[in-house]
Parts: structure tokens; C-alpha cells; sequence
């Protein structure tokens, strides 16, 4: 948003401004609903919604041991921890190439592993192939 020589913000800028703060807003009240859902998350390090990431309107928190996600235009906010957590950091977090989670991790239909869901694809976890 142009600041300088005292100018004012273009129509379109106004426009972002306004979308992103309704998308942050909207992702406070999937974190808040994710809190009430998994009471194991802990306390918060830090008490702010991120920005929109790379503008996938793609929000995140951290959590103790867990990087919360919220998809601001589905309303929901999903966990992701242990060794998934890891690998998708490693690959990049929610701007790499797997984008936000659509799930909270999942045990495995014969209940030998976990996994998560990604907007591009889905990491799993087992005791012998780690994620």
C-alpha cells in the first residue's frame, strides 16, 4: 500500500486490505474452533495469525509441538505435529510445494500409520519408513 508523500491507497489496494483482513479474520475463528476441538494444543508462542501466506490465503500458528493451519476460505483450521511436521517444514511449510493441510493428521485405515493431507498431495508416517 503506497504511504508515501502522504498519497492515499488506490481502490484496489483498499480492496486487498480489506479481503486480507476478512481472511485473517475468518482464520482467528478457525484457530479458535481448532482449539476447542484438539484441547491436547497447548499454549500458543505467539499470540498473532500469520500473514497470509504467499497469498494461498493460507494462515498458521504455532502452537507447543504443533503448527496449527487454518484455509481461510473453507473456515477450518488443521494440525499437523511429529515427524509430519518435520517433513513438511523441511519441504517447505505451507508455501512449499504440498500447500496448506486439509486434514488433521489421520491414522491409517489398518492402523499401522499416520498421515496428513495437503492442498497437492499428503505425507504419511509409519514406525518403519518415518514420514
Amino acid at each position: 500500500m503506497s504511504v508515501l508523500n502522504n498519497s492515499l491507497p488506490s481502490g484496489r489496494e483498499l480492496v486487498e486490505v480489506r479481503r486480507q483482513l476478512a481472511l485473517q479474520h475468518a482464520a482467528a475463528r478457525a484457530f479458535d474452533s481448532a482449539v476447542r476441538r484438539l484441547p491436547w494444543l497447548g499454549g500458543k508462542h505467539d499470540q498473532r495469525v500469520s500473514e497470509n501466506l504467499a497469498n494461498k490465503d493460507c494462515f498458521q500458528e504455532e502452537y507447543d509441538n504443533v503448527t496449527t493451519w487454518a484455509v481461510a476460505l473453507s473456515n477450518d483450521a488443521f494440525e499437523v505435529h511429529g515427524d509430519i511436521r518435520i517433513r513438511f517444514n523441511q519441504i517447505g511449510g505451507g508455501t512449499g510445494l504440498l500447500g496448506c493441510p486439509l486434514t488433521d493428521e489421520t491414522t491409517t485405515r489398518d492402523g499401522r500409520g499416520r498421515f496428513n493431507n495437503f492442498r497437492i498431495g499428503a505425507i504419511y508416517w509409519t514406525i518403519e519408513t518415518k514420514a
